[in-house]
């Protein structure tokens, strides 16, 4: 299997441990800060890793413009760089039916629908 196939998989199972999570942080109207995210994911060990901090900002930006999520920008003042101490992440209406089964399925979400349907 060639690298860039490994990291788009990889990619497609963060992105649906990033839609579970916020789907069991849902319950906090604010959202979960994006560094707790990481702090979360790294925390639990799995086998896919974020490479760095722009790695896990790309899928959050990934999951926001497909609609399954919400980022929130946080910064007060106007020098504050963007990044994940400056984001709330919540998960969408779209994100919840996602998980749930209601969605289509999508490419860039692991969440072996698409795997069973092969096999």
């Amino acid at each position: 299997m060639d690298i860039d196939k490994k990291d788009r998989i990889r990619d497609a199972n963060l992105r649906m441990r990033l839609l579970q999570m916020l789907e069991n942080a849902r319950k906090n109207p604010l959202g979960v800060r994006g560094r707790k995210l990481m702090e979360w994911m790294s925390a639990a060990n799995g086998p896919d890793q974020f490479e760095d901090d722009g790695h896990l900002e790309s899928l959050l930006m990934d999951l926001q413009n497909e609609k399954y999520i919400t980022l929130d920008d946080i910064r007060v003042e106007m020098h504050e760089v963007w990044g994940l101490d400056k984001i709330d992440c919540r998960i969408s209406a779209k994100g919840t039916r996602f998980l749930a089964g209601g969605e289509p399925t999508d490419p860039l979400i692991n969440d072996g629908r698409i795997q069973n349907r092969r096999g």
